[in-house]
């Protein structure tokens, strides 16, 4: 009888188990870090949905008052927004400059609003502020 049959054999279920092991710990990571980005995009919309919020109350107080220049940090419930400085009206237009971090997401929101009306005229995600 052969006795290299049984080595060849053995090794060759030891080298099978060693790959499918490595895939099988490739899926599982890949899965495991599938739920922060799931988790990194919900994130990222709550911070969306507050800079919305916080668009909406710069423009409330710019109803309110048209010389409010911003400048300020406004605070609903436990999230907090930047309002960046808001610049005099140009060419019939003002922008609104907004941004709230939440959980390391930065959401930053440029709106462009007709000053004697607040009509939005743009409404845009920008991707850094001053």
């Amino acid at each position: 009888m052969n006795s290299r049959g049984g080595y060849i054999a053995l090794m060759s279920a030891i080298i099978i188990a060693v790959v499918l092991m490595g895939l099988l710990t490739t899926l599982s990571f890949s899965g495991f870090f599938g739920r922060f980005n799931i988790l990194y995009s919900e994130f990222k919309e709550y911070g969306l949905a507050v800079t919305e919020g916080c668009a909406n109350a710069v423009m409330i107080e710019l109803g309110r008052d048209p010389s409010y220049t911003g400048d300020e940090t406004l605070t609903f419930g436990e999230d907090t927004c930047q309002v960046f400085l808001i610049d005099p009206p140009v060419s019939g237009e003002q922008i609104i400059q907004v941004q709230v971090i939440h959980q390391d997401t930065y959401s930053n929101l440029e709106v462009t609003v007709n000053p004697t009306t607040l009509a939005v005229v743009a409404f845009e995600e920008v991707p850094n502020l001053p």
